[in-house]
């Protein structure tokens, strides 16, 4: 094994045409492997999709193919949306296979801290987050948790923590039918915060080696994607917008021939030859390619976030998780803020992205919630650049006063045009969002564009219940409403695979999703009165009413032709 930089020893700025000095060692350094993970209990197929375990070994082709859906477990969480929930993490690869990290775990509930404190640079935001969960269907050693996690309770059982990689392992017992409440801090650096920082940091030496015989392809496109980037995390966020680009596709049908269907190097560069492949295949490749930009990396294998139903505990929306939405996702570890996952894989999950300092509410946290994913993956900040501004707005409706002192000739023009501007306000916040939304669906971002059409809908009075699964909303919308069925049906199978990593055709058409979201969109304006069309212009309901909620589902009333 080939090694890049030791984690302890401060270096400058490394050179990205691989110029750079890089020493090579064989694995470990005459240290011995770490002793083997706990056994892997398997139900009928087993692996990514059963429902009923959790099969780390990224050996997950089969299973994916033949998934039997069923709901695994529940969230609900303070945060305004659902958390994705790690269970394994993955930092070991001999070339051929991804290894679970291992080690001493401290038992919960002991009298010391079973997870350190987090080491988070001065200046870098912190959000606390709490989320409840409930095993329905899982039957596993690994707990599914919220990342970082800093206290888990509740737990029936003997359960260690894993302090490096903040993960939970049973000691005796598993998953099934526990019922607990994980207390977790998300550091939230603004853009300019992490792109001043260098990936590495005291991690685990693992994290930055590379098999001696890794295919020249890999580290190649790894430097030709990024050639421009001017930072870690700038280089970072060019490979996962390329893999969530146009250039790939999510496929589960992807050529399956020798060796295709795993997670090792050889697998990894046909991959990056044929563009078709599914998480496993993004998650391997992206880690990989950090770590010839001498950045450490691991995988996580763990579940995307659920979708909402029509429920509500305490106040929270309650979220199922599914067992197709067992995912993988890479990380990469920086100084001062810890490790941040990213999401490459083609329309699945959320893109990651920090906010501007100049933007209100400092940074967005690396597991950001949906509506955070309208933000485009090259975009350096949380408001867009397109599109009026309110502030604009509102400091033209102060030009009726006078210059002069005292009252002008006609005082109440200055208080009129405030007022407009005010009214005007929600209809140009709406129309922000929504081009927010066409420029992710431009990029392939299916619950972008998803989400755009379910708040037209709510706009348009339409019902957007939680509990209807998206092929049975996108019907009523093309049966009852003038949704063009191609475009729907383009955007269905969008989230559908975007959620449910399911088999789903492709609508293959320049520019992403948008043109399938602006076809069904024009087809949904036709269909309403006149006064209906400027009712969601200038009292656009989406602003507070959210998807799945109480207030989205009224009793509808009938569609005007």
């Amino acid at each position: 094994m080939r090694r890049t930089r030791r984690p302890a020893t401060p270096i400058g700025r490394r050179d990205r045409d691989g110029t750079g000095d890089r020493g090579d060692r064989r694995r470990g350094g005459g240290r011995g492997h770490p002793p083997p993970a706990p056994p892997i209990a398997r139900a009928g197929s087993g692996g990514l999709g059963t429902g009923s375990t959790i099969d780390p070994t990224l050996e997950l082709g089969d299973d994916l193919r033949q998934p039997r859906e069923t709901e695994v477990l529940t969230v609900r969480s303070s945060a305004s949306e659902p958390p994705y929930l790690r269970a394994v993490t993955l930092s070991d690869f001999d070339g051929s296979v991804w290894e679970p990290d291992t080690g001493r775990t401290t038992p919960l509930g002991a009298e010391e801290e079973s997870f350190p404190a987090l080491e988070v640079d001065p200046g870098i935001e912190v959000d606390e987050q709490r989320a409840t969960v409930e095993i329905v269907d899982l039957n596993s050693p690994w707990l599914p948790v919220p990342f970082p996690a800093t206290t888990v309770t509740g737990l029936d059982g003997a359960w260690g923590a894993l302090a490096q990689n903040r993960t939970v392992v049973a000691r005796s017992g598993s998953t099934q039918g526990q019922a607990y409440e994980v207390e977790s801090a998300v550091p939230r650096p603004t853009v300019e915060q992490i792109r001043g920082i260098e990936a590495g940091g005291q991690v685990r030496e693992e994290s930055y080696l590379l098999p001696d015989d890794l295919p020249a392809i890999i580290e190649q496109t790894a430097r030709e994607v990024t050639v421009d980037a001017q930072s870690d995390f700038e280089a970072l966020q060019a490979l996962q917008a390329w893999f969530r680009s146009s250039e790939f596709e999510y496929s589960l049908e992807a050529p399956v021939e020798e060796g295709f269907d795993g997670s090792g190097a050889l697998a990894v560069a046909d991959f990056l030859a044929v563009r078709q492949g599914y998480c496993v295949h993004y998650a391997s490749a992206f880690a990989l390619m950090a770590r010839t930009l001498d950045m450490p990396s691991r995988i996580v294998v763990g579940y995307l976030p659920g979708m909402s139903r029509s429920d509500s505990t305490d106040g929270e929306t309650v979220y199922s998780v599914s067992s197709s939405q067992l995912h993988s996702w890479p990380e990469v570890h920086f100084p001062g803020v810890g490790w941040v996952p990213f999401e490459p894989t083609n329309s699945l999950g959320t893109p990651t992205s920090f906010s501007s300092a100049s933007a209100a509410g400092a940074g967005a946290p690396a597991d950001r919630a949906p509506e955070d994913a309208l933000q485009p993956d090259a975009g350096s900040t949380a408001s867009p650049t397109a599109g009026p501004r309110p502030q604009d707005d509102l400091q033209a409706g102060s030009g009726g006063t006078s210059t002069t002192g005292g009252v002008g000739p006609w005082p109440g023009v200055g208080t009129g045009m405030l007022l407009l501007a005010l009214l005007a306000l929600p209809g140009v916040l709406r129309e922000l969002r929504r081009r927010r939304a066409v420029l992710a669906a431009e990029g392939g971002d299916a619950g972008a564009a998803w989400l755009a059409l379910q708040e037209l809908a709510i706009d348009l009075g339409i019902p957007v219940p939680g509990a209807e699964s998206p092929r049975a909303f996108g019907a009523r919308l093309t049966r009852d409403h003038g949704a063009s069925e191609t475009a729907v049906g383009a955007l269905v199978a969008g989230i559908e695979r975007s959620s449910y990593a399911g088999v789903a055709s492709r609508f293959d058409h320049r520019g992403g999703l948008a043109p399938a979201l602006a076809e069904a969109r024009a087809g949904m304006l036709a269909s309403v009165t006149p006064g209906r069309r400027i009712l969601s212009v200038a009292v656009p309901r989406s602003l507070v009413i959210r998807p799945g909620s109480a207030y989205a589902h009224p009793p509808e009333a009938a569609t005007a032709r």
